[in-house]
Order: structure tokens, then sequence, then C-alpha cells
């Protein structure tokens, strides 16, 4: 009922939503760009539609009658909503016209430099010369024409307003045939469509298109070509409809298909359609309350989502097969399915930070219908599902089990690829060029291009490009005074070459203040005085050559008028038959409050950015270039892209952060998406691909739908390895088909006729492939080579923290080894005595394992015996346990006279072998017997021998059994014995992992020297010698390790926390406080004996029992707790050892073996009284003679520190963390209870504080006939 009522208000809020369809919302909108973006989207003569008629034969009789009749339909049909003007004829009565208002206004058009010749333009002399010449042009050849002219402006003084206007004829190749407009190349008739609307607007542009279509439709006597910003714009329109038509069916058909077949249940279409149904209406439902409109282009780019927002519905659908009911399909998916929604939101939400409107709406709209998908999939989705159906599974879902249950990280070829096709695209990341030609992405109807040729053509020669060059402003002062300094630019390019021609109305446009000032100009010249002399001498004059007295009375009368400022355009408006009006308004006109003045320029093509470059920083110039105008709004959507690019993966890196609480498994989960960005750019730069403004809404798809399928196939391999559950087929399965549907739904549009569908389709199935096979490939092949394969071992699992440390300590080993080889060779070539050179290197190598071991303390902290004794001064034969490569370094370090026998292995290393050699050192692996002589010179000049009895390495620290070849070279030598013990090196590295440096403590004794036996021994003596020093070594080494193997030791508590580390932030987390809190657990350590049977009752995710196992390796450990969970990740810990087990139990109810300890921690105040007493009975009766039971539980009678407990606990437990499973309400019991409990069954007590802070104490219940 919920779900109706929900819908319904979405709905009632979705149908409130306006749609727009002004496709100039894809141009970025910020202050640098608000003028040029505002005159691009209202100036008009850039949106003028032509149509062009001609026939085969050339005929232009019948050009001429059918471009009439089109002129007439196309007026009616579209005059005065669609368009303003229809023009195909010229007005004859247009010079005439023009002059009239140009003469009527002739101080306006004047130029005040004009005024320094008036004197002598009307002295008496200069006006009788005029009028000869008046005289002669009336009986010349053009005499009738120009008599209009003269009557008015005998002297001529309009001329440069009226070649003004003549200038603003754009080209010579139009002529004027019978009246009308032709190509002058051919007999193509020209007919021009003036829009009263800005190509922006798609409803008008629509409305326009189709009346002009149905006027063309009607005629087939001529071939009949149309161009234009607003037909353009709807053929792109319908093309990208088209195309999203044919290509959503057909994604749909096979997406619904794929399902159909693949699930038993015949409803999973329907299931999985249901949430992208619900996330859109959400999407518009909040889209309307948030902003009340959107753009419908950014509706129509929210389909190439819907393979993102069906793969959550694809996750819970396939997932329903593994879980028996809604509550646990909701507990195993909310993480992952949360985590990577917020990721893709975070991705998505990106967009809305760009400058672009449309990008804006678009990430908007995206982020919300996977809000709303989330919702639906997380709250209503599980529970109209139908669970615990049992049956065959169909056909295609066992292939498709099959194919995903293959190990496909295995494929080393496609490791290899993927590495190849990776670093390819790291190598060529800035090479990938950024297309800012928006005509890349138009679509052109077949002909378009060559009829848009034919139109260049007509207004310049080839190598030259034709260019309007806007003055805009707020007013028409500011237009017009801006309209002239880039007209004055424009003619200083005229002359240098650069400018071929420069149309425009400077002459005639202008300001307010300037023609103000021009009045008062013409006023002050024009006295009464200078008006009486001026009108006597002309009629005088005009007499003279035979005029008429009153022939000059319209000059006469336009110095006597009264003339005042006005709206330059508004003169021209009381003559509306005037075809300067319509002139006017195409070169002059405003639109919502910007005024737009316009100059026409043709150019070379070679000189337009030196040209342009001439405007730089005048923001009140606009170049309506097309290509340089979407150029500089590319280079902001550049900017937005790698803004978006940028902030999408800082979302997603800290989403995946937040989520695992570990930088390995973020960079593990992240890797797909930059790997499969690199192969994208690989792959484009191969192709000579570039990108262009779709690519920024294709990388947030990338990075919306990447991060799902990484941070599913992270929690798969995480769920396996925390817990066993082989959960990663089932997340596989979902990628599969959540990967299908979107490469569906967006492969689908390569069948799309328009270019920019072309590129979603190309982009995105590179990325997609790319993603899917790299989380499928890459991301299960390095969490197993790092974790998994490691724990299988025993190993711990390899981290950041750890490879640091492993490169800086085994690196500077690796280097400090190549760099003494180096010296060492060095050394030999020059004239140094064998032992000269011996002492050289042997000095660099100690203070080098100095150096090294200083450099390890942090990881390696030393706990040496008091080793003062020794000073090393008289050579000795040193014998050591051997557990690890530390054992050498630290031999090394002890003094530079000493020498090791090395393996063949460590004797032939390419890294340090010539050191070996050149320094003294011999190979164990060879006969002793050999190195005698050359042993005796090395002790003879100080230098001790150290040998490792055992042969090799000991992989647990156990000692293994001494060979005597040590004993043998010492007697023949005549060295003493000087044992070293080494304790904790292989917690350090161990043999065959040297790629992993421990955290512990390590330590070191040098035992008292003791004299060799003589050298004609029997061999089976230096058995016996062997046999009593390899006792002697294991009695100090255990002496050692009982100091070190503590609690206290760090190697522990690191141990137990990496068994816990990947499985979960908050649990990492609680893990490594937890063991802080209690102190390492000493406490409980220092109770128990080390060969005691405990059993750790509610032990949680058992710290303490692994803890005594690890540190009390001859005890027996057996752990219980209520919490399933808790126990399935503590089994699968990588280090159980094998005196431990782990057992789900309610211990109320649950029997337990008989044990030396019970340790109950924090657990019987989850009982009621009468249970405690009972699980404390039955405690006893296990409980063998001698025994103890610790209890650790609050003291309720504690009344200050007791409410930090009860807050403790509450939030443990509380529904919102719920970290502590509890089945019975907490009852809370005091110290007395104890005593009482005690004193009952005749057991001796002890109460201590367990910390200040809380009222926890521990109790230690005894039995009195013994204790330990």
């Amino acid at each position: 009922m919920s779900l109706v009522v929900l819908i319904a208000l979405l709905g009632l809020s979705a149908s409130r939503l306006n749609v727009e369809q002004d496709i100039m919302k894809i141009l970025p909108d910020n202050g640098n760009n608000a003028v040029q973006k505002l005159v691009f989207e209202k100036l008009k003569v850039k949106d003028n539609v032509v149509v062009m008629v001609s026939t085969e034969d050339g005929d232009i009789a019948s050009v001429h009658k059918c471009a009439l009749t089109l002129e007439k339909e196309l007026n009616d049909a579209l005059v005065p909503d669609l368009a303003k003007s229809v023009d195909f004829t010229v007005d004859p009565d247009a010079g005439q016209s023009t002059s009239d208002i140009i003469y009527n206004n002739l101080p306006i058009f004047i130029d005040n430099s004009v005024y320094s010749t008036f004197d002598s333009i009307f002295s008496a002399d200069a006006i009788d010369r005029r009028m000869a010449a008046n005289y002669g042009a009336l009986h010349g050849l053009f005499g009738n024409f120009a008599a209009d002219y003269i009557y008015k402006d005998p002297f001529g003084l309009a001329g440069p307003a009226l070649k003004s206007l003549a200038n603003t004829q754009v080209s010579s190749k139009y002529s004027i045939i019978d009246g009308g407009v032709y190509l002058s190349t051919d007999s193509t008739a020209m007919i021009t469509i003036t829009p009263t609307f800005p190509a922006g607007d798609v409803n008008s542009s629509q409305k326009l298109t189709e009346a002009v279509e149905k006027v063309l439709a009607k005629h087939n006597e001529a071939k009949i070509d149309c161009f234009g910003g607003p037909v353009m714009g709807v053929y792109n329109s319908r093309c990208i409809q088209k195309d999203m038509r044919l290509t959503l069916i057909v994604g749909i058909l096979a997406i619904c298909t794929i399902i159909f077949f693949s699930f038993r249940d015949r409803k999973s279409v329907f299931l999985i359609l249901l949430p992208s149904s619900f996330g859109f209406l959400f999407a518009l439902a909040v889209m309307a309350l948030y902003k009340g409109t959107i753009s419908l282009i950014a509706m129509g780019a929210s389909s190439a989502i819907m393979g993102v927002v069906m793969s959550y519905a694809i996750h819970v659908v396939t997932h329903k097969e593994h879980c028996k009911d809604a509550p646990q399909l909701i507990k195993e998916l909310s993480s992952p399915l949360t985590v990577g929604s917020f990721t893709t939101i975070g991705a998505f939400f990106s967009l809305t930070f760009t400058s672009s409107s449309l990008l804006i709406d678009f990430g908007l709209l995206a982020s919300n219908m996977i809000i709303g998908a989330m919702i639906f999939c997380l709250i209503y989705l599980p529970h109209i599902m139908s669970y615990g159906e049992t049956g065959e599974k169909r056909r295609l879902l066992r292939w498709i089990e099959k194919i995903n249950a293959y190990k496909i990280e295995n494929v080393s070829f496609l490791v290899v690829v993927i590495l190849l096709l990776s670093g390819y695209g790291l190598y060529h990341y800035n090479d990938v060029e950024f297309d800012a030609d928006m005509n890349h992405l138009c679509y052109y109807p077949d002909g378009t291009l060559d009829v848009e040729k034919r139109l260049q053509r007509s207004t310049c020669e080839d190598g030259e490009v034709s260019i309007y060059f806007v003055s805009a402003g707020e007013t028409d002062e500011e237009s017009l005074v801006a309209y002239h300094k880039m007209n004055h630019t424009l003619d200083s390019l005229l002359g240098t070459g650069d400018i071929v021609r420069h149309s425009h109305l400077d002459k005639l446009l202008v300001s307010g203040g300037e023609q103000q000032e021009k009045i008062e100009k013409w006023n002050s010249f024009w006295t009464a005085e200078r008006k009486q002399t001026v009108t006597q001498q002309l009629k005088k004059s005009a007499e003279k050559y035979g005029f008429q007295p009153s022939a000059f009375d319209p000059f006469v009368k336009t110095i006597n008028a009264e003339y005042k400022a006005d709206r330059v355009e508004s003169a021209f408006e009381k003559v509306p038959q005037s075809p300067l009006s319509k002139h006017i308004d195409s070169w002059f006109c405003s639109e919502d409050g910007m005024k737009m003045a316009i100059s026409n320029v043709v150019m070379k093509a070679e000189a337009k950015q030196k040209v342009y470059d001439s405007f730089v920083g005048s923001r009140n110039v606009v170049i309506l270039d097309k290509p340089h105008f979407v150029q500089g709004y590319m280079r902001s959507v550049q900017d937005d892209f790698n803004f978006v690019l940028g902030v999408s993966s800082l979302i997603v890196f800290l989403g995946l952060l937040l989520n695992y609480g570990r930088l390995e498994t973020a960079l593990l989960s992240f890797m797909p998406m930059a790997l499969a960005w690199l192969i994208i750019l690989g792959v484009m730069y191969f192709f000579g691909l570039s990108f262009n403004i779709v690519s920024v809404i294709i990388s947030t798809f990338i990075f919306g739908i990447g991060d799902d399928f990484s941070i599913f196939i992270t929690d798969g391999l995480v769920d396996e390895y925390s817990r066993g559950r082989h959960t990663l087929l089932s997340h596989k399965i979902a990628i599969f088909f959540s990967s299908v549907v979107s490469i569906l739904g967006m492969g689908v549009l390569v069948f799309a006729d328009h270019p920019s569908l072309l590129t979603v389709a190309y982009t995105s199935l590179i990325g997609m492939f790319a993603t899917v096979l790299i989380a499928y490939v890459l991301q299960p092949l390095i969490f197993r080579l790092f974790v998994t394969r490691r724990t299988e071992k025993g190993l711990s699992p390899i981290t950041i923290n750890s490879l640091f440390w492993t490169i800086l300590l085994i690196g500077s080993f690796g280097i400090a080894g190549v760099l003494l080889s180096l010296v060492a060779l060095l050394s030999y070539c020059l004239p140094l005595k064998k032992i000269w050179r011996y002492n050289l290197l042997h000095y660099l190598i100690c203070y080098f394992c100095r150096g090294l071991i200083w450099i390890a303390t942090p990881r390696l902290t030393r706990k040496d015996a008091d080793n003062t004794h020794e000073d090393f001064s008289k050579p000795a034969m040193i014998i050591s346990n051997h557990q690890s490569v530390l054992d050498i370094v630290r031999v090394m370090a002890l003094t530079p006279k000493v020498v090791i026998m090395a393996k063949k292995t460590n004797w032939n290393s390419p890294v340090y072998g010539i050191l070996l050699h050149l320094s003294g050192f011999f190979c164990s692996d060879d006969a002793t017997e050999n190195y005698i002589p050359q042993l005796k010179t090395l002790v003879a000049n100080g230098y001790s021998i150290c040998v490792f009895p055992e042969g090799e390495r000991s992989v647990d620290g156990k000692i293994a059994k001494f060979h005597p070849g040590a004993f043998f070279l010492a007697s023949e030598l005549g060295i003493d014995i000087l044992p070293v013990v080494f304790a904790g090196h292989h917690y350090g590295i161990r043999k065959g992992d040297i790629i992993y440096v421990g955290r512990t403590n390590i330590a070191m004794k040098i035992c008292e020297r003791r004299a060799c036996a003589p050298s004609d021994r029997a061999k089976r003596l230096f058995k016996e010698d062997a046999a009593e020093y390899e006792a002697l070594i294991k009695s100090e080494y255990d002496a050692l390790c009982r100091e070190i193997d503590t609690p206290k030791n760090p190697y522990f508590r690191h141990l137990l926390e990496q068994n816990f580390i990947l499985k979960g932030p908050v649990l990492e987390y609680y893990t490594k406080a937890k063991i802080r809190i209690e102190e390492d657990y000493q406490k409980y350590w220092r109770q128990i004996p080390n060969n005691a049977v405990v059993s750790d009752l509610g032990c949680g995710y058992g710290y303490l029992s692994f803890m005594l196992s690890h540190t009390m390796p001859e005890a027996e450990i057996h752990s219980y707790d209520y919490d399933e969970d808790k126990i399935e990740i503590a089994q699968h810990c990588y280090s159980v050892a094998d005196n431990q087990t782990y057992s789900v139990a309610d211990i109320v109810n649950s029997d337990f073996v008989e044990s030396d300890v019970f340790i109950l921690n924090d657990v019987l105040h989850y009982m009621k009284a009468d249970e405690r007493n009972s699980v404390l009975c039955k405690c006893l009766e296990k409980l063998k003679d001698g025994g103890k039971i610790i209890v650790r539980d609050a003291d309720k009678s504690q009344k200050k520190t007791h409410k930090i407990t009860k807050l403790t606990e509450w939030f443990s437990t509380s529904s919102i963390i719920h970290f502590n499973k509890v089945a019975r309400n907490i009852d809370f019991f005091d110290a007395e209870e104890m005593k009482t409990f005690a004193e009952k069954h005749g057991l001796e007590i002890e109460i201590t504080d367990n910390d200040e802070t809380t009222s926890n104490k521990i109790f230690v219940l005894k039995r009195k006939n013994k204790t330990y």
C-alpha cells in the first residue's frame, strides 16, 4: 500500500515538470562566456534558412517561375508566426526609400571631420562650380536616376552614408535578375527565410521545418535544396529520435530475451525493469520539486544509464537464488549495493559542478534515478520476490554459471594484454586530443554538406571565409560605441590585406550621444546668417545654369529643419515598407535587453587567427565563427571534462576507502576504472579518435558502472577470505548480466546514424569491455597473490605498510649488495694486499649491517641480553641457530672481522656473489678441507668464522639437529667456540617469505666462549660436541623465548590484527581498539598456566583465545560464542593455531569440556540471575582440580563508573550498530552476587578493578585445594 501511495505522489510531482528543448543548453554557461552565448543564441542573422532553386538545364525562366511561386507559398505558410519575412524578389523602390530616410536624418550621418571642408564647400565659387557639375550630371547617361539625389543633396553630403549602405552588399556573387536574387555563378535562385525565433527554439524550428517541407513537397519541377540552423537542428533531432527508438527497441528485446531464458522465474524480466521505472519516476519528481524544468536532451541521454540502474535489480534477482528469505538478501547485499550506488551517484553528481546546464540536468537526473532505484531494490523488491523455489536451472543460466566459474585470472595471456594496453594508454595519456568541433557531432543528411559549401562559395572565393562580427551591449549607446571601435580595428586590418571585404553600417548606426554631438555640430555651423547666405547663393547659381528657383528647396528644407537624437532604427520603422527597415533589423537588433550591431568580414582563411587575436580581451565583441565560437566553449567543456574526471575519480575512491577502510582494497577496487580509462585512451589514440563533449557523459558512465563491478568483485573476494563463503560466483553472474545489459543497451547504438550516438557506442563499449575484463582478471589475481595465497600458507597478507618496510629494508640490502660488489671489484683492481682489501670490505659490510638494523628498529625491536662480555678481540668459531636472513645481518654487525659460510645460492648470487668471493667468504657446499689454509690466514689476522650448524633455516623457529663440521673446523683452526643464540628472527622474516618484514621483538644472547677440542679427535666425538652445543643453544633459546614470547611482543598483537584486516573497517578498528584496551590480554595470560585446558565462554571474535593459543603453544583452547557470524569470521582467520577450536553455542544450554580455566569475559550480564548461576555451576562441575573461573563483568554498585559501562553497552547492542548479538535483556549484577556464589560453593575469590573508567571488575574463583 505504501508503494502505491508513494508512486501516486511521485507521479503527481513529476507531472508538474516543464521540459526544455533548447539545444544550446549543452554549451557552458559562465560569467566569461555569458555575452557570447546570449549573442549566439539570440542573433537571428545566423539562423536564416536558405532555399536554393535550380534546374539541370539552367533554364532561368522555369527557375524564376518556381522561385516566385515558392516565395508566395512560403510567405503564406510562415509569415508572421514562424518567419519575419520570405525574400526572393527585391523592391525596386528600395533606393528611393533608403535615401529619403538618410536625407531626413542627414546631420546624424555626416562625419565630424567633414565640417572642416564646409567653409570651402559652401563658398560662392564652390557653389557655382557644384551647380555646373550638377548640370552636367543631369544631362549625362544616368541623369534621370541622379536627378532626385541632386535636388535633395546638391553638395553630396549624404554620399558617405549612402556608400556605407551600399557597402553592406556582402558579395558580388549575387545578381538581380527580373527582381529576383540569383547566384552569379549559375542559375540558382536564392530564397531567404528570416525566422522569428533563434535556432535553439526546438519547437518553433520543428514547425518551421515541417511547414517548409510541406511546401517544397508540392514542387518537383526543379531541384530544391534547403539549409539553415533551424532546419539542421530538426534534422539532427529526427535522426537522434529515430536512432534512439531503433536502438531502444533492439536493446530492450535483446535484454529481455536473455533474462527470460536465463531465470526460472518468468517474472524476472518484470522485476528487473521495475526499479528502473521507479527510479526514473523518482528522478522526475525530485527534479520537479528542486528545479521545475529539465532538458529534453538530458531526459533522452538518461536512457544511457539504464544499464547502470538495471544492474542493481539484476544483482538482487540473481542473488535471490542464494538466499532463503528477504532479510538475508537485504543483509548480504545492503553494503555492496549501498556503497556501489553511493560512488556511482557521486560520479554522476560531479556533472553538476560543470558549467553546462544540460550536463547539470543530466547529472541530477542520473543521480536521482540511481537513488530511486536503490530505494526500490533494498526496500520493496526483496519483499515482492518469492524464495525457496527449487527446480532445475535453465540451460542458459547453467552455461553462464560455468563461464563465470572459470578462473579467468589464471589466463596469463589476458593479464599480459591488459598490462600492455594499460601501459600503451599511460604512455599516450596526454596525446589524445579534445575535439572542439561540434560539426563532428552533427548529423548531415545526404547532399547537405554540398549545399553548405555552395552557400559558402556564394559569399567568398576559395581560400576565403565570411565571418560575422557583433558588438553587444546592454544599451544602444554601449553597443554602438563598441561597434565603431570594432569597425575601426577591422578597417585597419583591411589595409593590411588580411581582410578582403568589410561590410557594415558604421555610418548609419550612430549612438545617442554621438547623434546629439553631431546635431549640435550641425546647428553650430548652420547659423541663421549662413543659412540665408547659402540659400541665396544656391538660388543664384541655380538660375545661372537654368535650374528652377525652387529646384533645390528639398536641400533648403534640410538645412532649416530641427533635429533631435533618436534610436537609430526608429527612423526606419517610420517607413514600414522600406527594404532598409528589414535590412537594418538584420544588422542591428535587440533581444532580451541585449543590443547587437553586426559587421560582415570576408578574410583570407590563413589570416583568421591574426584577425581574431586583435579582439582578444574585447568583452563586447563576439565573433560569429561557429568553429571559433564553439572552440571557446569547448575549452570550458574540456576543463569541465578534466574536472568531472578528477571529481568523479576522487568521489569514487573516497567512497571505496570509507567502505573498506583500507587503502589496499580501495586501490584494488579502483584499479579497474583507472586501467579501463588508460585502455580507452590507448585505443582512442591508436585509432585516431578524439574526446568531445559526449566523453564527459561517458566518463561518468564508465566510473559509475565500473565501480559497481569492482565493488562486487572485491566483496566476493573479501567474503570468501573472511567467512569462507563462495559468493564471488553469484556476484560475477550478476556482473555478467549487468554488463550484458549495459553493453547491449549502449552497443546497439553502433547501428545509429548520428555521430554523437556513435561516439557514445564506441567509447562506452571499449570502457565496458575493459572494466569487466580487468575486474574479472586483475582483481582476483592481485587479491589472491597478495592475500589469499599467502594466508593459505599461514603467511600475513601483504599491505602497503608491510610493502613499504619490505622495499626499504630488502631494497636497501640489495642496493648495498650491488654497491659493495662494485667497491669490491674496484679494490680488486687496485694494488692492495688481499688482507687490506678484506679489512676494507668487511668494515663497510659491518657498518652497513648495523645501519640496516638501526633503520629496521620501528619494525624489529631488539631485546638483546647483556653481551658486553664479548669484544671479539680474539678469533672464535661462532655457532648459532639459524631462523632467518636476519641472522646473517646480525652476525655481520657483531664485528668487522667475521666471515660466514655461505650456501651455494648466495655464493652465486648476481647481487652480492662477487662481494662474497672478493671478501674472503667461503661456500658451505664445497669440501670444508679446501678452505682450511685460507681460513687459517684469516684467523691469523684476527678474523672469526661463523657457521650455522643446522645447515638451513628453520621455518617455525624450532632448532634442528646440529652437524659436526663447525666443531671440526674449530679444532683444525685452533680457535674457541662462541655460541650465539637468536630468538624472534623468524617472526621478522620467515624462510621462503623474504617479501614480508614482520613487526616483532628480536633477541640475541652471546654465550661464554669454550675451548675447542684437539684436532686429532675421532669424527664421532665431534658429533658428540655438536649434540652438546645443540642442547646448550636450545636451552638458551627457550629462555629467550620465555622472555619475548609474551603478549607484550608486538608480533602477537600485530599477528592478531593482521588476521582481522580486509574484513571491514568497523571490525578492523574494533579489533585494534579492543586489543589496546585489553592491554594485549596480559592480565589473563598471567593467570593461566602454559599447559592448561582453557574454555573461553562468549569469546566473540576470539581475540583472547587467539592470543593465548599463540603465546601458550602447549595449552588447549576451546572457544564458544552465541553469534555464529563472529565464530564464522574467527574460524576463517589464517593463523588459527592447532591447539585452538571454535564452536557456535549458547552457553546457557550447552555443555563444555573439562578445563583448568574457564573465562567468562563480559558475558554474564546478558543472562538472568538464574541463568548466570546455572552457567557458573556447569563451569564448576567441569573445572579440574586446582582450576579457576575468571569472570570479567560490570559491578553495578559502582554508580559513577557504571554509567559509562551502560552507555558503551547500549552502543554495542543497539539496533543502530548492533555489534553484539543479544537474545535476552541485559541484567547487570554487583560484586556481592559473585561473593555469594563463591562462598556457597567453597571457592576463593579475588576481585580487582579492570580499569579506572568503567565499572568492570575481574573476579577470579579458585578451588581451595590447589593453586597455581
